[in-house]
């Protein structure tokens, strides 16, 4: 959509939203339907669309919502689908997006538990804005992010690309996810496959998390498969 059209309440912006949380919807219908929420201790909701159903339907204390992203649902969905090329801080403004994160804090504020993977993604969650700051005393974390204790001693960058099987004297890029299309894997591979001989023009990329199987090793590409120790890779 045009900048304007971006920014017209109720436009394509907040069409596509509106299209998200109703995807999400449907999604968890069947589960919340197959399950006696009664029977529950705990109601663990895997986004704000869920934990909005189960709020209608069970006491607020046993619902815990999980954070996926270190970003509100509407910056997300926005960012990756509708307007990619635009300034995060210019998608927030939106009418359609605040209207949507006006309405995860309401979630998130009368859910019994909030649970995020470590205190660094909750910094991000604040950093988009600075009302979930106040919901920060009931959030509880996975992991504690990069104050963990290393797995491994850290390698020097000979050991680290012999270990993956990279290449020293080339450079190396890195793909670190999943084949979900929006993430550009399919767009990545082909331009590659353009690219100039290796000869001509040094230089691989290591693709990280999708299984080896589905990636073909090439002149230009070192699959990895699933990494435990990323901290060695990066």
């Amino acid at each position: 959509p045009s900048l304007a059209d971006a920014r017209r309440p109720g436009g394509p912006v907040g069409r596509l939203l509106e299209a998200a949380c109703q995807a999400m919807a449907l999604a968890n219908q069947a589960s919340l339907d197959a399950h006696r929420l009664d029977d529950a201790d705990i109601v663990f909701c895997h986004d704000m669309v869920a934990a909005e159903m189960a709020l209608a339907r069970c006491e607020p204390e046993r619902i815990w919502l999980m954070f996926h992203t270190p970003m509100p649902l509407g910056l997300y969905q926005a960012w990756s689908w509708a307007l990619p090329e635009m300034d995060w801080r210019e998608l927030l403004e939106l009418p359609d997006v605040r209207r949507l994160v006006d309405r995860e804090l309401d979630v998130c504020a009368r859910v019994g538990r909030l649970v995020i993977p470590c205190q660094e993604a909750y910094d991000e969650l604040v950093r988009c804005d600075s009302r979930f700051q106040a919901l920060r005393p009931r959030v509880h974390h996975v992991l504690t992010g990069g104050r963990r204790r290393r797995a491994h001693p850290r390698a020097s960058e000979a050991e680290a690309r012999a270990r993956f099987g990279l290449p020293l004297d080339q450079p190396v890029g890195l793909f670190l996810g999943n084949r979900e299309p929006y993430r550009g894997l399919d767009c990545l591979l082909e331009g590659l496959a353009s690219l100039d001989d290796p000869e001509v023009l040094p230089g691989v990329v290591a693709v990280a998390g999708p299984d080896r199987e589905q990636i073909a090793r090439t002149a230009r590409v070192r699959p990895l498969g699933r990494v435990e120790d990323v901290a060695t890779l990066l």
